[in-house]
């Protein structure tokens, strides 16, 4: 009965303990969306001349539309503007959808394009680079308030590693003493080695994700066989396409990826937790892998 009693007791503490850290961040969250929303004035994208530009790219569907307006104004006031701000949408989504908060935001420099074809999270990347070969894209999630420096501290380390991905948060990827792959939920999540590029490391898109021009294989935007190999995985297939060319993943300052805040009430929609419970992101890498005939030495290890 005892052993019983600790059982309950300690299930009774982590729902409290996750009940405690969701109100934190609730709290956190609301903070941020009302700074965002008394900066206006401060709203803007680049006007002047680049070498190269930034595209700050972004997909997302009807059921986040309402709040995603946060997003963009977290985009509006970073300390290095973007050149431009791309909001890709399928092109069956109702124009009528599209709330007058998020509406508003294109006179300060956010575009809102329809494009054929339901790609699921790889629009969030593929018409950006296909229309833009020759700028840097930073992809960005649909569900999370961005800190004022993460372009600039994405540019920064992209300075220092110009032929490397950037991103404020990745995972290794590791492999058994059999050089076969371990399961996603075995990976390194989350790692910190700043500074240090890697072919083992995959970036992940919530935190935001630095990609210079023609750094991945031209086989990325094979829309036919991404759907087919990584349909709900684009952080997977990005992976992949960089492992082809041999370009390796770079972390940037640390403080980047622990000031984003998420927003409150999108989480549920999400892909990503669905993949990882489901260990459909094994498949789809055991598929590439198979695939691309793919090994451990590929990725460094």
């Amino acid at each position: 009965m005892k052993a019983i009693l600790d059982i309950f007791s300690q299930k009774m503490e982590n729902r409290c303990r996750r009940y405690r850290d969701y109100c934190i961040k609730g709290e956190k969250s609301l903070h941020i969306e009302n700074e965002l929303l008394k900066q206006e004035s401060k709203y803007r994208v680049n006007t002047v001349q680049r070498e190269q530009k930034i595209i700050v790219s972004l997909t997302s569907f009807p059921a986040r539309f309402e709040k995603l307006h946060l997003v963009i104004r977290s985009l509006l006031v970073q300390t290095m503007p973007p050149d431009v701000i791309v909001l890709y949408l399928d092109d069956d989504d109702v124009v009528d959808a599209l709330p007058n908060s998020l509406k508003e935001l294109e006179k300060y420099g956010l575009q809102i394009e329809w494009r054929p074809g339901r790609m699921k999270p790889h629009k969030k990347y593929y018409y950006a680079i296909k229309e833009h070969p020759n700028d840097i894209v930073v992809t960005v999630d649909d569900d999370v308030m961005y800190p004022t420096d993460l372009i600039e501290n994405l540019y920064k380390t992209y300075q220092k590693f110009p032929d490397c991905v950037v991103a404020t948060r990745a995972h290794r990827i590791l492999f058994d003493h059999h050089k076969t792959i371990r399961s996603y939920n075995n990976w390194h999540w989350a790692d910190e080695h700043r500074n240090k590029p890697s072919l083992a490391l995959m970036a992940t898109g919530v935190g935001g994700v630095l990609y210079p021009p023609h750094c991945m294989s031209r086989e990325l935007l094979n829309q036919k066989l991404f759907l087919k190999l990584s349909p709900n995985a684009d952080d997977l297939w990005l992976k992949v396409m960089q492992i082809r060319i041999g370009t390796k993943v770079v972390l940037c300052d640390r403080k980047v990826s622990h000031t984003r805040a998420d927003i409150q009430g999108t989480q549920e929609q999400s892909l990503n937790s669905s993949n990882v419970h489901k260990s459909v992101n094994d498949e789809y890498m055991e598929r590439m892998i198979q695939y691309f005939h793919l090994t451990a030495k590929d990725f460094g290890c």
